[in-house]
């Protein structure tokens, strides 16, 4: 399958500036460009180029909100980075070198997740530097101007092995899922991806698998400080989370037919063992059911080393602090983070700004509130 753009490098450079992605363009050098065309696929792989897929995203013939999205936030981390000159810059021409000619996808992503993170930090007023070693460490120090520091650890989601297996055969043709309809003379494939994976016998939908997965991210903790406040960002900007949007990050929200529904992120962190996760479920006289419940605990109920996560969407940046870490973030880091780029305050729980009720507090109340909802919303639609 060929690319809109052909092999010409200079129609991207067009659409970048049509997309007003002129810092992108500025550090992408003629030679980056062709290696990423030239490994946009790569057949063990069930998706295109991370950075080649921004690119073709500029084609307005092929529109993509989330590409387009991610496109303008890696721009705007660039622009952070080389406008406030941070020392994070110096790794920048390499790290884009390194992404242009890598054949895997999965480290590409991760790639663009790093240069995103230390962007956003830089904009939120850090001086974000990357930590080497050969031991376990976390990715980046962040210092604020009164000298306060985090440390920041990366994490670039991707899609579950076993989905992203079968969805490369099902892309070279050697699997087919779903009978093939044909609809105008066009005969059409589908096949169902499921980024989390699928939910195991005793869960009823992706909401417990996300809050089941996402809740042993970096379970041992091996990257987080025992002696500066320790930031887990987790990046979901890649191509493997399609139409993931702020409502996503809420404990439960309500959909078509006045059905509730939970994504499981929230819980992932948050809740406990038979906190309510919602699957379509909606008040009705005629109760059929009990709303699923989380068997398990979320990741701050586990561990305390993770001061907070960082969820990076698309459209929104969420922030989520523990309740009582090992180390707290400072009241001045967290005013800074209300800077980051598509900060969600309404979708955070913080202890910011001054006067708002404490995150524990908060979290009794939501967890109150979903125990009470599952009550009298136990009708499950078909």
């Amino acid at each position: 399958m060929t690319h809109p753009f052909g092999p010409d490098s200079a129609a991207i450079r067009r659409g970048l500036l049509k997309h007003r992605c002129t810092h992108l363009n500025h550090v992408l050098t003629d030679d980056m460009l062709v290696e990423v065309l030239a490994n946009l696929r790569n057949d063990s792989s069930h998706k295109i180029h991370p950075l080649g897929r921004l690119l073709l995203a500029t084609d307005d013939s092929v529109y993509n909100r989330d590409s387009l999205d991610a496109l303008s936030n890696t721009n705007w981390a660039i622009r952070a980075l080389l406008e406030l000159k941070s020392s994070a810059v110096d790794w920048l021409p390499t790290h884009l070198r390194t992404l242009a000619s890598e054949r895997d996808h999965q480290n590409c992503a991760a790639q663009l997740a790093e240069i995103r993170t230390a962007g956003y930090l830089a904009e939120a007023g850090a001086r974000v530097e990357r930590i080497l070693g050969r031991t376990v460490r976390p990715d980046f120090r962040a210092t604020f101007l009164d000298g306060e520091q985090l440390v920041v650890e990366v994490k670039a989601k991707q899609m579950d092995g076993d989905e992203a297996r079968l969805f490369a055969e099902f892309n070279r043709g050697e699997i087919l899922t779903h009978t093939p309809r044909r609809y105008d003379g066009v005969t059409i494939l589908e096949h169902d991806v499921q980024p989390a994976g699928r939910p195991r016998p005793h869960e009823s939908g992706s909401g417990e698998v996300v809050a089941r997965k996402f809740s042993r991210i970096k379970a041992d903790a091996a990257q987080a400080s025992s002696t500066s406040p320790s930031v887990l960002w987790i990046d979901l900007q890649d191509d493997d989370w399609p139409f993931i949007d702020s409502q996503a990050t809420e404990p439960v929200f309500l959909g078509p037919m006045s059905c509730f529904w939970s994504n499981g992120f929230w819980h992932a962190f948050y809740g406990k063992v038979d906190t309510p996760i919602f699957v379509g479920h909606c008040v009705h006289p005629r109760p059929l059911e009990e709303v699923p419940r989380m068997a398990h605990m979320g990741m701050f109920a586990d561990t305390d080393a993770w001061a907070a996560v960082v969820l990076a969407l698309p459209r929104c940046t969420v922030v989520f602090e523990h309740p009582s870490p090992r180390v707290q973030i400072p009241p001045g880091v967290l005013e800074c983070l209300h800077r980051l780029p598509r900060f969600d305050l309404r979708r955070s729980y913080m202890n910011w700004p001054p006067g708002i009720r404490s995150v524990e507090c908060r979290i009794e109340d939501t967890i109150a509130m979903l125990l009470g909802l599952a009550s009298v919303a136990r009708h499950q639609l078909g």
